[in-house]
Formats: structure tokens, sequence, C-alpha cells
């Protein structure tokens, strides 16, 4: 049987991380063309509700995968420097 690096472990919450991102990337994408769905059959408008809902579902998502990214850049930064001043 195969050993495991000794990084591996180290790497899981980075993965996890990029994960989460992903989903809540692709989940507001669908949400907001379901509800584009939605509003499409109400009124009768298919598929006008839809396409806009992906394109808000999509700005959404870059936006939050944008600000989540500088975020996780600026704590891996001011840890890096934390440990460069011990």
């Amino acid at each position: 049987m195969s050993r495991r690096p000794e990084s591996f472990g180290k790497m899981r919450p980075e993965y996890a991380r990029g994960m989460t991102i992903a989903f809540e990337f692709a989940g507001s994408v669908l949400l907001f063309w379901l509800a584009g769905r939605w509003v499409d059959g109400w009124l009768g408008t298919e598929p006008w509700f839809q396409i806009v809902g992906s394109l808000i579902g999509w700005g959404g998502g870059f936006a939050q995968v944008f600000y989540k990214a500088k975020r996780m850049e600026e704590a891996e930064l001011a840890s890096k420097e934390r440990a460069q001043q011990k």
C-alpha cells in the first residue's frame, strides 16, 4: 500500500475552500436562473427572465468569488508577514 505524502493533510482546507467557492458560484447562478424561470412562468415571458436571472447569477457569483479570493490572499499575506516578524 502506498503512503500519502506528508503535505496531503495540509492541503485539505485549501481544497475545501476552493470547492465551497465553486459550489457557491454555481448555486447563485442556479438560484437566479430558477427565479427567472418562475417569473417567466408567472408572466408568460419565457425565456427573458431566465436569461436575466442567469446573468444576475453570473455577476453575483463572480463578485462573490472575486472578493473571497481577495480576502484569502490578504489573509495569506498577513500570515506571511507575521511569520517573517518572528
